[in-house]
């Protein structure tokens, strides 16, 4: 009895693949067609990587730094809360600040910077502005149209 029980153990694993491959015609010689690769003896065809997404631009502010995500991890709760809009801060500051330097340069020029490089020089370089860390797929863009600085972050796949 041992015997026979230690042979439907060996023979289960191999009815069990044999069955999973039951609704798939066999490939090759027997049904007249070879396999897609061995065709004409090159590499298999080369698939088009998927299409790159489109930037998601949002408006800067601390939620999407380096700082603002990681308060996010910080859960809720009565000590999680505080500590989280804590961690926040400094971030938030830093855009309050560049938000000012804005409101002046428009007072003293009439209109704000053009380009992103004129932004960067006329208002974040001129008032000594650090701009808070961002993720690795992440940049700050100035918008022109829209007269603010923002957050380009590129779509992982």
């Amino acid at each position: 009895m041992k015997n026979s029980a230690w042979l439907w153990l060996a023979w289960l694993p191999l009815v069990v693949v044999g069955c999973s491959d039951a609704g798939q015609a066999p490939a090759g010689p027997a049904t007249g067609s070879p396999p897609p690769s061995s065709a004409a003896g090159g590499p298999p065809p080369i698939q088009a990587p998927p299409p790159a997404a489109a930037p998601v631009q949002q408006k800067a502010s601390e939620e999407h730094t380096e700082r603002g995500i990681a308060a996010k991890k910080v859960g809720e709760g009565i000590l999680a809360t505080p500590a989280a809009a804590y961690m926040r801060i400094p971030d938030r500051v830093v855009f309050l600040n560049v938000q000012h330097a804005m409101n002046l340069y428009k007072g003293e020029k009439g209109a704000l910077p053009k380009t992103h490089d004129e932004f960067m020089a006329e208002i974040i370089k001129a008032n000594s502005i650090r701009l808070p860390e961002l993720p690795d797929d992440s940049r700050y863009v100035y918008v022109p149209e829209k007269e603010e600085l923002m957050i380009e972050r590129t779509a992982m796949p």
